[in-house]
């Protein structure tokens, strides 16, 4: 009992060890406690977080004066990490096409609420992106 407690700790600890998995006579996966703190792509959960209040925060962020008189225009995308609770935990910005629009959004994706992302009928921790466009209206000039 020792050997295999102390087998499965430093199979855990191995590099890719957390995606370990417990198996059952059924074949279904059983996730053990180490597993708990595991991190998902949106390409390996049954439903991705889905953002609740995303057009409140749109409206909250509206467009940077600054850039609107600047004439600056382009598109954010952050991946946000969203916790099994569906609450924001951290981001980064993957792309920002200027650092105006980019600011803009970092201070109010925070406030992100999200549907938590589902892996087997469990909500886990997963990446997601969320994306923001600026575009100035053109009013026919």
């Amino acid at each position: 009992m020792v050997l295999t407690v102390a087998l499965m700790a430093l199979l855990l600890s191995m590099p890719g060890g957390k995606n370990l998995a417990i198996g059952t006579s059924d074949g279904a996966d059983v996730p053990t406690t180490a597993l708990d703190d595991r991190i998902w792509s949106p390409e390996d959960v049954d439903r991705e977080p889905e953002p609740l209040n995303y057009d409140q925060i749109v409206e909250g962020i509206g467009y940077p004066k600054v850039a609107y008189d600047a004439g600056i225009q382009g598109d954010v995308t952050l991946r946000i990490l969203v916790d099994e609770k569906g609450n924001y935990i951290s981001h980064e910005v993957l792309e920002s096409h200027h650092p105006l629009l980019g600011i803009a959004c970092e201070v109010f994706s925070p406030l992100l609420t999200f549907k938590p992302a589902y892996r087997n009928g469990s909500a886990v921790k997963c990446y997601t992106e969320v994306s923001y466009h600026f575009e100035i209206p053109d009013y026919g000039n």
